[in-house]
This record gives structure tokens, sequence and C-alpha cells, in this order.
């Protein structure tokens, strides 16, 4: 924390500047890829679900063929995988493929496929077709705007996270929010759009992999050293360390594929669905316990709150009750022991204070003397139990 709090300003401000720009241009390119068209033509295949591209097998999965469709006609079957299109191989979603962006209605086209249980790539022949268009006249105008709001979603986190970046760019703190909100507008999916250039590409593809890789542990890591470090973290204070080193080993071997993914020697041991489980379930483990830092810091944070309270209540009740005793007490020493004369401002000595100084009313009578032993006595016990002030009034 020091070291970083020690570096020079304006190298700090030079590489948010950088950091900055990266995560903007990154930002804007999925806008505008959320409103971008796509093809115009289709061949009528992954219209209920749409698997993503797989960029290690540069390939796209059959998850669905509807019937009567140009692709059912040309033999396409579900679980088939697309791996070239007019004999030059995939490299990106298929929509996004020059020879979807450049078709017409009614021009051919030639998919080399996969097919489970068949040794040979198949080549199958068939015929675009116009784009089938869902139905936008019937969505209103809340759904349109909601629409809108959606594509707008890497805004809010790069202006709040960037502000408090260059606000307090000695804090440690900001950089990690920035790093965190990065992952997150990196989090939804992003098909890169046709005609963008190959370093842009490579860019995007980078981006995606290492925020995306580094998503669940930046999440573990802010909230447990953020606002106060978390029991969690003093207690196993090597975990945050542990799951940076694991976001780094899975976002590297992602870096062209554009997500992240295990070392190819560990799926090629336990297999590319184990490895996607695997994957899965670290990243959201760290999720959970990034949410148990936050839950014990709350915790810990409304305990004393409420301990303050309870003392602060007892307190008042006591400071109540011993108020109540010594007003009591001194209505009680001005009743029987002295009397005030309103009307001439001297003090009279009641019959009590005389009694005590053996100022019987009478001679002789044991009733008055027996009187005066009892009231010596009570008294003197009043006088033992009063506040000082109280008893020199008498």
């Amino acid at each position: 924390m020091r070291r970083w709090s020690a570096l020079p300003r304006p190298f700090l401000a030079t590489l948010a500047g950088v950091f900055a720009l990266g995560a903007i241009l990154y930002g804007s390119l999925w806008m505008y890829a959320v409103r971008y068209p796509g093809p115009l033509v289709e061949l009528g295949f992954n219209q209920l679900h749409n698997p993503n591209y797989d960029a290690r097998k540069h390939s796209l999965l059959v998850d669905d063929v509807i019937e009567g469709s140009p692709a059912k006609q040309a033999g396409l079957r579900a679980g088939d995988r697309i791996t070239a299109v007019n004999g030059r191989a995939l490299g990106t979603e298929i929509g996004f493929d020059d020879s979807y962006v450049r078709g017409h209605p009614g021009d051919a086209v030639a998919l080399t496929i996969e097919r489970p249980g068949e040794p040979d790539p198949l080549v199958l022949h068939a015929v675009f077709r116009a784009k089938r268009w869902p139905n936008r006249a019937s969505e209103g105008l809340a759904r349109s705007s909601a629409l809108q709001v959606i594509g707008l979603f890497p805004v809010p986190f790069l202006l709040v996270g960037f502000a408090v970046l260059f606000l307090r760019l000695e804090e440690p703190t900001a950089w990690l929010l920035a790093l965190l909100f990065c992952a997150f507008i990196a989090a939804p999916d992003l098909v890169i759009p046709s005609g963008v250039s190959p370093a842009l590409v490579a860019f995007v593809l980078a981006f995606c992999a290492i925020f995306l890789g580094m998503l669940g542990p930046l999440f573990y890591l802010f909230f447990a050293v953020f606002p106060t470090q978390s029991p969690l973290d003093r207690r196993f204070p090597w975990l945050k360390w542990l799951a940076l080193a694991f976001g780094v080993s899975i976002a590297l071997p992602g870096l062209r594929a554009g997500h992240p993914s295990l070392p190819r020697l560990a799926v090629d041991a336990v297999g590319t669905r184990n490895a996607d489980l695997i994957l899965s379930s670290v990243l959201y483990g760290l999720f959970a316990l990034g949410v148990l830092s936050l839950a014990q810091k709350s915790f810990i944070a409304a305990v004393p709150q409420i301990a303050s309270d309870s003392v602060g209540n007892n307190c008042r009740r006591l400071a109540d009750r011993s108020r109540a005793r010594s007003d009591g007490l001194r209505r009680i020493s001005s009743f029987f022991l002295v009397r005030h004369s309103a009307d001439s401002g001297v003090v009279l000595v009641s019959p009590v204070v005389r009694l005590c100084r053996s100022e019987t009313p009478g001679h002789g009578h044991s009733r008055a003397a027996a009187t005066q032993r009892k009231v010596r006595a009570g008294a003197a016990r009043l006088h033992d139990s009063a506040p000082d002030p109280l008893a020199r009034r008498y």
C-alpha cells in the first residue's frame, strides 16, 4: 500500500490515462456491437439457442435446426460442429463471417462440419434466405427504452470507476475499484462485427480474457480489504493472493480466444467438460467469498453500534434513577428538617430538629422521650445517607 502511494503522481496519472483509454475503447466497441444490425441472410439454425463460438476449436456448435429451413434441407443436424464456411476456417461468430456479411438471399454457401461418429469432415451445400427479423412493432415504448438503456451498460461503470481513480490516484483501493468495474463491463458477451481491424480484434479478445479471468479474484480482493480488512482475510491472508494467481493462470491461455481457460495441460488431463466445470466452480466460489467478507464486515459494524446504544440506554436509566433519588431526599429533608418562611425569608427550625438537639416539647413525659429517640435515630440515618450539600443545609 505505502509503496504504491509513494510512486510519483505524474506516473500514476499517465498510467491511469492509458488504462482509461483502453477501457473506453472496449466499452465503445461493445455499445456499437449491440446495435450492429448483423447479416441480412440466414440458414435457419441456432434460432432457439445460440451457442458461443469456440475459439479453442475454431468452430461453432449447432444446437437446433428449424424445420423447412435451408440448413435442414442441406442435411445439417443438431450436434454438428461448423468448422469452415466456403472453404475458409471459421475465425469468429458465423454471423460475422464474410460469407454472411456479403451474402444475399439465393446465394449458395458451403459449410464444412464435423459430425459425431464420422471420421472425416463433411461439406454441406445450402442456399441463403432473407433473415426473418422478430416483430418489433408490438414492443412498445417501455421495451424499446429498456433496450436502449441496456445498450449503455458500460457507461456507469466507466464514469464512476475512473472518476474515483483520478480523484484518488495514490489510493490502491481506487485502482482496485476501477479494475473491478472493467471486469464488470467485460462480463457480457461481445460479438465482434465484421470489418474491424485485426489489431482491434486482438485487443478486444485480450481485454475479455484478462478481465473475465480476473472478475472473481478482483471481486473477492475488493471486499476482503475495503473499507477494512475482513475477518476472513485476517484469518487467511494468503487466500487473496492465491485467487489472483489463479486469475492470471486462466487469463493468459485465453488471450487469443477471448475468454479465460485452464492451461492446456490441465484441459487435456481432465477433459474439456470437467475443465469448464472446475473453472466455473472456482469463480463462483470466489464470488461467494467476496459476499461472505462483505457480510462479516457489515455484522461487525452493526454489533458495536447495538452495544453502544445499549450502554447509553443503561447509563441514561441509571442517571434518571439517581436524579429521582436525589430529588426525593431533597423533598424529604425540606419537609421534615427545614421549613422556610416565604413571608419573612427566615429559616425556621422544625420540631424534628429541636428533638435532635434534645429540645423536648415537654418536661418529664416518657412518650416525648421515646419519640425523641426515634426521631433522633431516623434523622441520623437520613443525615448519613444524604449528599454533602444537603447535609450542610441544617
